[in-house]
């Protein structure tokens, strides 16, 4: 399909580019938007962008998920808000490394990261198995002093215990502060799944009576 056909009012009309959103359904499709995007300038206004990304991450279709991680590349605003909405689409899609990625541009660009930026790219490296993005994960977050946050605790607990690094995992559990039911039974699911079953055991009998 031809998006420029869908339009009766100039291509440098915000209103009249988001209008094509909808039209993008092939790889031909993005490449047309993206070439207006570039010779408008469009694709440096936050504003607009912002609208593109919401449209293209509830599309839920891949290739419009990595073009709206490309138009990150633009932004320069520090607000995790649109990063968190791509990140999420590819903790859950079928390509969680993407997230890994993005996350580590996040970094590379200094755009500040939240608690769900964290827990979001933790589920990632939790789907892919793989250890050493978590660990690295984990290193920013005790140098930047980021901590204290339950959703990310239990996140990080969860994620070695799915890689096969319970032990750190554990270390996690035992400096929390405040533990709650996800934090018990990750704990617990962790050593019975790494063979571990006497330790789990301990850990049960150690959860508070509610």
């Amino acid at each position: 399909m031809n998006l420029c056909a869908n339009l009766n009012q100039p291509w440098n009309s915000i209103h009249s580019t988001t209008t094509l959103f909808p039209y993008c359904k092939t790889q031909a499709d993005i490449n047309q938007l993206h070439a207006r995007l570039l010779t408008t300038g469009l694709i440096k206004h936050s504003c607009f962008t912002t609208k593109l990304i919401l449209s293209f991450t509830s599309a839920h279709y891949t290739p419009l998920i990595k073009f709206a991680r490309y138009v990150l590349n633009f932004r320069t605003d520090g607000d995790p808000f649109v990063w968190n909405l791509v990140l999420k689409c590819f903790s859950h899609g079928d390509e969680p490394v993407e997230a890994v990625v993005l996350f580590c541009l996040m970094l590379e660009k200094g755009v500040f990261f939240d608690k769900f930026s964290v827990s979001l790219v933790l589920k990632a490296c939790c789907r892919m198995g793989v250890g050493n993005e978590g660990v690295m994960i984990h290193g920013v977050l005790r140098k930047v002093g980021f901590k204290g946050e339950l959703v990310v605790e239990n996140c990080l607990i969860c994620m070695y215990c799915k890689c096969g690094l319970v032990e750190f995992g554990r270390q996690v559990f035992d400096k929390m502060v405040v533990r709650d039911s996800v934090s018990f039974n990750s704990m617990i699911d962790g050593y019975v799944k790494n063979g571990k079953v006497e330790l789990g055991r301990e850990v049960f009998d150690s959860m508070p009576v509610s």
